[in-house]
């Protein structure tokens, strides 16, 4: 049986509240992000069974930061509830081959998504969920469909940035140059948000900036 650790993070004005789940099959962080009506999840590797367990809220939306297997393994759980995926339109054909989304490897996994189960976002397009709207940024560099989702102060940057590291740029659709793109892209908004990544412990963009070699990467002359 797969086993989670949940913690729990209250945002400091109290509207809302983000769980972490760990899934210890690959490592994973699912996380859950609620108000006082609903919540939604983000990068369902834990089950719908297994959030619904800890929390009561409907769950009104499933937002994938990018199509790679441990990131979604559990997704159909919560397809089969009818909850609606958002996601970037290049995941698409991912989540329909299990040699592209690496499930392959482990489990495999095939997923051809119906019309009416999903909603393609685009870069600085608005979520309205919650009772506070998520915007979506492309950060491509990890794959070609790679999001992060920002909401209030808080950035869900899936395996594009992690503490003081990156998303490896190695695998199906990763790129480095792009990759380079979108942490300047990051950087630029000036905020210190918290950062709370795909895989291991939540940062803050100050401290990357600061710490992590990859933002003093240099890009066409600029050094960041």
């Amino acid at each position: 049986m797969r086993g989670f650790l949940e913690l729990v993070m209250l945002h400091p004005d109290k509207t809302l509240n983000i769980t972490t789940f760990i899934s210890q099959a690959l490592d994973a962080n699912c996380y859950l992000v609620s108000d006082d009506a609903k919540m939604l999840v983000i990068d369902p590797c834990v089950s719908y069974d297994e959030v619904i367990r800890h929390h009561q809220l409907p769950i009104a939306a499933v937002l994938l930061t990018h199509a790679h297997f441990d990131h979604f393994m559990e997704l159909p759980s919560y397809l089969n509830k009818g909850i609606k995926l958002y996601l970037h339109r290049a995941a698409l054909a991912k989540l329909a081959d299990p040699l592209k989304s690496y499930s392959f490897y482990f489990n495999p996994l095939k997923i051809d998504l119906l019309p009416s189960q999903y909603e393609v976002v685009f870069d600085y397009s608005r979520i309205f969920i919650l009772s506070q709207s998520i915007l979506v940024i492309e950060t491509p560099g990890h794959t070609d469909c790679s999001l992060c989702f920002i909401i209030e102060n808080n950035m869900f940057s899936g395996d594009t940035v992690f503490y003081h590291n990156i998303g490896r740029t190695d695998l199906y659709s990763g790129n480095m140059v792009e990759m380079l793109k979108s942490l300047q892209k990051i950087r630029d908004f000036k905020q210190n948000y918290q950062i709370y990544p795909g895989h291991g412990q939540k940062t803050t963009l100050e401290q990357e900036i600061k710490s992590n070699p990859y933002f003093k990467r240099s890009f066409n002359g600029k050094n960041y």
